[in-house]
């Protein structure tokens, strides 16, 4: 899917990606990991993210990063709401 809007959007769907990822690691909501020091349990409870990229009125490129709650696991889906919630709290008390 990230092929897909740089496929549409060219270099400023991939600037507005960069700057959407930059300001989420310069307000500590996630840090980067690995994936090769996960465990496999680990890897199977790790929310997946999705990249939407919007073209402003003003023709300028908006990336937003949003969790993913449709593929949840049963019985993993309160922990993912807790985890998401808290990590909302995070990113907006620091705002």
């Amino acid at each position: 899917m990230y092929q897909k809007g740089i496929k549409r959007f060219g270099e400023a769907g991939r600037k507005a990606t960069g700057k959407e990822l930059d300001q989420l690691h310069q307000r500590n909501c996630c840090t980067p990991i690995d994936i090769n020091d996960l465990t496999p349990e680990e890897i199977t409870q790790a929310m997946e993210a999705l990249m939407f990229l919007q073209e402003k009125n003003n023709e300028t490129m908006k990336g937003r990063m949003t969790h993913n709650g449709k593929p949840n696991q049963s019985g993993c889906l309160e922990k993912t709401r807790q985890a998401a919630l808290q990590l909302w709290k995070a990113c907006s008390s620091q705002a």
